[in-house]
Parts: structure tokens; sequence; C-alpha cells
């Protein structure tokens, strides 16, 4: 009785007798090298400056919730959607909306939303949410701003200043 390993290997050497195509020996093409990114000096950027403040590793903005704070709110251009911090919800009595489901990087939990009637960063105004209430603990700051209130804008952070 022949083994799996004996009886592939006689299937493959009999393929190549019968006038089969031999296996493909050469390398792959060389993937195109990247252009290297440039930076443009002229590149005119319009809008109000935003005052932000760099906490610990993170960057943050002041941020009116319904027309009051300001508070100071985590910058997260790569989350879907903006968070507030539980604290704030309860002091504002900010009205329960659908809980949500939270995918985070090694885990995924359900999550209450209260509704806000606008969201304020410098002149932006974003009217109509539904956010997610998290601890501030969990934040790092008062609530995080992600790419629902950032949408349509243009974001540049200077680290260095």
């Amino acid at each position: 009785m022949l083994n799996s390993h004996r009886l592939i290997a006689l299937v493959f050497i009999a393929g190549i007798g019968m006038g089969a195509a031999p296996p493909n020996t050469l390398p792959p093409e060389p993937m195109p090298p990247l252009t290297p990114a440039e930076h443009d000096a002229t590149l005119d950027v319009a809008g109000k400056e935003v005052t932000a403040r760099k906490v610990d590793t993170r960057m943050t903005v002041a941020v009116k919730i319904n027309d009051t704070g300001p508070y100071r709110f985590v910058v997260d251009s790569g989350a879907d959607t903006s968070v507030v911090g539980q604290r704030i919800a309860r002091a504002l009595g900010l009205p329960p909306g659908r809980p949500a489901t939270l995918n985070a990087m090694t885990a995924t939990s359900r999550v209450e939303r209260v509704l806000v009637d606008a969201l304020t960063v410098g002149d932006t105004r974003v009217p109509n949410l539904e956010l997610p209430v998290l601890a501030e603990g969990d934040i790092g700051s008062d609530g995080m701003i992600g790419i629902d209130a950032l949408a349509e804008q243009r974001l540049m952070l200077d680290f260095e200043k």
C-alpha cells in the first residue's frame, strides 16, 4: 500500500510523462517601486485653525455638545463614529439612542448610545448624531472625534507645534 506522499509524487511524475506542462519555475515579476510621498508647501490650506493640544501621545481638541462645553476629545480619524464619555452623557441628560455593537481590536461588545443634537469642533457643526457612550478611562479623555464629524473636512495635525 502506498502512503499519500508517495502516491502524490507518482501522480505528478506520471502527469509530466504524459505531456503535461511542467510547473512554472520562473520567479514572479518584481513589484514596481512605490513613488515617494511628496510634501507640497504651496498647497493652500483653507479653513479655520482649531487649537489642539497633545496629551501623552494623543491629539485632543475642544468640542461642544449641544452648545455646552468645551470638552476635550481625542482625535481618531480611524474611528467610524465619535464617542461621548459617560460623565458628560449623564451630566447633560442626553436621551438614550439604540444600543450598538462596538468592534475593537481584540473584542466586540454591546454599548449604549445617546442622541446628540449637535457636536461642534471649531466652526464645524455636525447635527443629529447617535453616539456610543464609553467610560472616560477607556477613551483617555472626555470623548473622541471620529470620521462622522471629520467627513468632508480637511484634517491637518501638526504634532511638532
